[in-house]
């Protein structure tokens, strides 16, 4: 199965679900990241590294995380770290985290 362009130019288009991988190391969702802050955070986003090697589209060949949340244009000094990595509860802290 594969999926092919609309007709027309959309800004959004409908892609299939990747299937989820039941082999090693995805199925166990066990994945190390390394967090590195700059001398100036918070006013600089943290830089993240995944260690556990993997072919994601957000995840550059080297390990590094590229989201929009960690680049300087996108990052403010009061956003938390655990807001960039949590996705639980809408990208708020984590539970038990206070504030």
């Amino acid at each position: 199965q594969g999926w092919t362009r609309p007709p027309r130019m959309d800004a959004v288009a409908q892609v299939p679900p990747i299937p989820r991988q039941n082999n090693p190391p995805y199925n166990t969702g066990a994945f190390r990241f390394e967090l590195t802050f700059s001398l100036n955070h918070p006013l600089e986003p943290p830089c993240a590294t995944l260690r556990t090697p993997i072919y994601h589209p957000s995840v550059d060949p080297e390990g590094r995380v590229c989201q929009p949340l960690t680049t300087h244009a996108h990052w403010e000094h009061t956003t938390r770290a655990v807001q960039g990595g949590h996705r639980g509860d809408g990208g708020g802290a984590a539970p038990g985290v206070p504030p």
